[in-house]
């Protein structure tokens, strides 16, 4: 008898009295042996419900529909919740020509990403293929493809590193007022049209971040290709991954973009290297949250906002951070309607991250960009991560600014004291819009940021009335 291994055992990576190898189980443990089958039922919006026993919520299926008897069509659905002996869809892509009766077929294969180094300088939809390569699309490293589960696990709390290392944004502003750690997550809260994807722009091309990965969830596709052409473009074509959904994409989808730009930020942060994710924007994902959980039958509980919005968040925003394989240093830009504190979410996601960062209108009225509000940003981190002397300025200059917004509030009198008082305020908030305002092509380096920033606090020192008094320390915020 021949003792030679035929050759399907032999490409499996199988040998006599050998072991089978562990891509074999996986391969194994993947396979359903049943193929489940259903039937629709119901389209009502953006929700399909399906008569389909044996499926499990996170199932993936596919329903069959067709334009006409030659042009057969499947579009894929995510199994969201069961009601009844029915089992509720959310579609990932259009409901258009689903019928009653059409076919829902299990997919035996779970919502994966193929994650590699060949994604750098790329933009890819939210299942991670690529749509659009910029021609300076090169990487510094090589990496080896691996698939993997959208869903990831959240890190054990003492699996995660302190955080001890400043990450140099490049944006003078933010490195001197609201300084971020390697590893830190952050909210970005702005009403629109103040620079909030200008600034993401710049800090994907100045930050110390290895690999840049940006989430562009719910986008105006314009935006996508302009935010393209700025990222990925010369040296930010080396080390940055876009994802992308457009504000047409299915509620579904947008929430798998914001999924896959947080595994391909996973995979890059185990091969060791320290990453930096930028969702933008948690507001339009919670949207598509919404959308889901009302359509799936939820009651709305905050806000219009169903109960499975606010335990989702948490899930996707806990897993960046530091640990022993490498750092995800995260930032999540929330769009405001008008004031800070009358949007319930924003309460939410302050208490879910390590700090926030807040853009002003008025500062951008005045044509300071980036429009850093001052006095309502806060990074949890800063007392930790910045030298004493900076961190004192820092404070110096945050107090004389809260002077002179006090100053120009109660110098409204006529006398002649009162108009000095107010221009002596006006002066210092001068001194400090100069100091922030950097170009969209300028890059701050942060050791002369630190010299800048004891330079200002030195001279606001200086100007400011001592009837209202300075800060000489930097108090811990908390």
């Amino acid at each position: 008898m021949s003792s030679a291994i035929p050759a399907k055992e032999a490409s499996l990576g199988l040998s006599r009295g050998g072991a089978i190898p562990q891509s074999l189980y996986d391969l194994i443990e993947r396979v359903r042996p049943v193929c489940l089958r259903g039937r629709v039922t119901e389209v009502r919006g953006t929700t399909i419900r399906a008569s389909c026993a044996g499926l499990a919520v996170g199932d993936v299926v596919r329903i069959s529909t067709r334009k006409n008897k030659t042009e057969p069509r499947e579009v894929p659905a995510f199994v969201t919740a069961f009601e009844a002996k029915s089992a509720v869809l959310s579609p990932l892509g259009t409901t258009q020509d689903i019928a009653a009766g059409g076919e829902v077929v299990l997919d035996c294969v779970p919502e994966q990403v193929l994650c590699s180094s060949g994604l750098i300088g790329s933009v890819v939809d939210s299942t991670g293929r690529c749509i659009w390569r910029s021609p300076d699309a090169r990487s510094a490293f090589a990496t080896s493809p691996q698939a993997a589960a959208l869903s990831g696990p959240v890190p054990a709390p003492f699996e995660r590193v302190p955080i001890q290392n400043v990450f140099r944004t490049g944006i003078r502003a933010l490195d001197a007022f609201a300084t971020v750690g390697v590893g830190q997550r952050l909210a970005v809260f702005a009403e629109p049209g103040v620079g909030k994807s200008s600034m993401v722009s710049m800090i994907a091309r100045f930050s110390c971040a290895d690999v840049n990965v940006v989430g562009l969830i719910g986008e105006r596709g314009r935006e996508i290709g302009d935010f393209a052409e700025q990222v990925l473009n010369g040296a930010g074509a080396s080390r940055s991954v876009v994802v992308a959904s457009t504000s047409a994409d299915p509620p579904r989808r947008r929430i798998q973009a914001a999924q896959c730009a947080m595994r391909i930020a996973e995979y890059f942060r185990d091969q060791g290297l320290s990453v930096l994710l930028q969702i933008d924007s948690l507001t339009r994902l919670l949207r598509a949250y919404r959308e889901v959980g009302l359509g799936a039958g939820e009651i709305p509980v905050r806000r219009g906002y169903p109960s499975s919005a606010f335990s989702e968040l948490p899930l996707l925003i806990e897993r960046a951070g530091r640990t022993k394989r490498g750092a995800i240093t995260a930032l999540y830009t929330v769009l405001l309607s008008s004031e800070l504190d009358e949007d319930p979410m924003v309460e939410e996601i302050r208490g879910l991250t390590d700090g926030h960062i807040v853009l002003a209108t008025r500062l951008a009225q005045r044509g300071v960009y980036p429009a850093l509000d001052i006095a309502r940003s806060l990074s949890r981190l800063a007392p930790r991560v910045l030298p004493p002397q900076a961190l004192t300025a820092a404070q110096r200059v945050r107090s004389a600014l809260l002077w002179a917004q006090d100053a120009k509030e109660f110098a409204c009198a006529a006398d002649g004291q009162a108009a000095a008082v107010y221009a002596q305020a006006e002066q210092c908030e001068q001194l400090v819009c100069d100091f922030c305002r950097q170009g969209i092509e300028e890059k701050a380096e942060f050791e002369e940021t630190l010299g800048g920033l004891e330079r200002l606090a030195k001279e606001l020192q200086g100007r400011t009335s001592p009837e209202f008094g300075v800060a000489s320390s930097a108090p811990d915020p908390g």
